[in-house]
């Protein structure tokens, strides 16, 4: 959190609003989500609203947890900062499609494991 509470502290923003970016719930051992919040900050700061993010599909299982969980800061966010945070509906898409993307993922690695358990078996 004080990574966070530096981070925004430089900016042009307010006490409430410092405050409630350096509380969001992002991974901050996680250099790629702390530099999306950053990013994030230096947006509200600039007046200009901020966009979801785009998901992609084809990613690896930990970029489609990371989207999750960036998600769902997004929409933490957008609670409190509904005009700048203002695409949660696109955002919960994102979210659910990565969520989806990790099922396909753990129902894939789940039944490569099953199937090694029987060819294993088999040769015994």
């Amino acid at each position: 959190m004080l990574q966070a509470a530096e981070m925004v502290d430089r900016t042009r923003l307010n006490l409430t609003q410092r405050f409630a970016l350096s509380m969001a719930p992002i991974d901050q051992r996680d250099e790629l989500s702390f530099q999306v919040l950053k990013g994030w900050t230096q947006m509200l700061a600039s007046g200009s609203g901020v966009p979801a993010l785009r998901g992609n599909l084809l990613a690896e299982l930990d970029h489609q947890e990371r989207t999750v969980r960036l998600a769902g800061a997004y929409l933490w966010l957008s609670r409190r900062f509904p005009d700048a945070f203002d695409d949660a509906d696109r955002m919960r898409q994102v979210r659910a499609q990565a969520n989806e993307a990790i099922e396909r993922h753990l129902q894939e690695t789940a039944t490569k494991r099953a199937a090694k358990r029987v060819t294993v078996g088999n040769r015994r």
